[in-house]
């Protein structure tokens, strides 16, 4: 049974998981978060976190790490964020000087988005896509995954085919796409909206690794959401 000591345990070890990249044991929680119980009954509701799917052991005497399903619970529980006012900011101008929906108008949407993100961001209208950001890789441990960037090719090559897969999935509420291998791939997620721009409809999106900042992409989704 997930009650809500799991759930707090879980949303705690998929936030230092994702700001450190490392696995997470019961003390550096105990220590990160002043968590009034025991690193034993830590430990305890850890290892039944890990028998039913939500996070696994990479190798012995290590932390744990989050799985697919255990991103998935934790964004079930996410708590909105919210984004800096230099981010804010720094999108609003970039969409108030666009011109129109021109090839070079959604680069600079896209390049927003990446610069905020620190993920790849895409725009596309109609059949055709701009992406930014596939430099943030590089400073990424994902990077020395070959799965993940095998992954991330693939999707690039093939984006139009893939988000014409999904786009009657997509509303103005942000949909997520995690480790989902039918559109994406396993090891990526991707988070996707419909919106406006200059009166036209657009479909904008991020793509990175499991391992990303849901809550701070989610609200700079949600931010495109109002037409534009």
């Amino acid at each position: 049974m997930i009650d809500e000591r799991k759930i707090e345990l879980m949303t705690q070890l998929v936030d230092e998981y994702i700001s450190s990249a490392h696995p997470v044991g019961s003390l550096m929680l105990v220590e990160r978060y002043r968590l009034a119980w025991s690193t034993a009954t830590i430990r305890n509701e850890m290892a039944l976190l890990e028998e039913a799917g939500y996070m696994f052991q990479p190798y012995t005497s290590a932390g744990r790490v989050p799985t697919k399903q255990g991103y998935r619970l934790y964004i079930q529980h996410l708590r909105p964020a919210r984004l800096s006012q230099r981010a804010v900011s720094h999108l609003e101008q970039t969409i108030q000087s666009l011109a129109d929906t021109s090839p070079s108008s959604l680069k600079d949407i896209s390049r927003a988005l990446a610069d905020i993100s620190g993920e790849i961001a895409f725009v596309a209208i109609g059949a055709y896509a701009v992406t930014s950001g596939i430099q943030n890789l590089s400073g990424k441990p994902e990077f020395d995954d070959p799965d993940f960037m095998e992954e991330i090719v693939g999707i690039l090559d093939t984006l139009e085919e893939r988000l014409e897969s999904i786009n009657e999935e997509l509303s103005c509420e942000p949909r997520m796409f995690i480790g989902d291998a039918k559109h994406f791939g396993k090891t990526c997620s991707v988070l996707a909206v419909a919106t406006t721009l200059k009166g036209k409809p657009v479909m904008v999106g991020l793509i990175g690794p499991l391992r990303m900042n849901y809550g701070k992409n989610m609200a700079l989704l949600q931010s495109l959401t109002i037409s534009h």
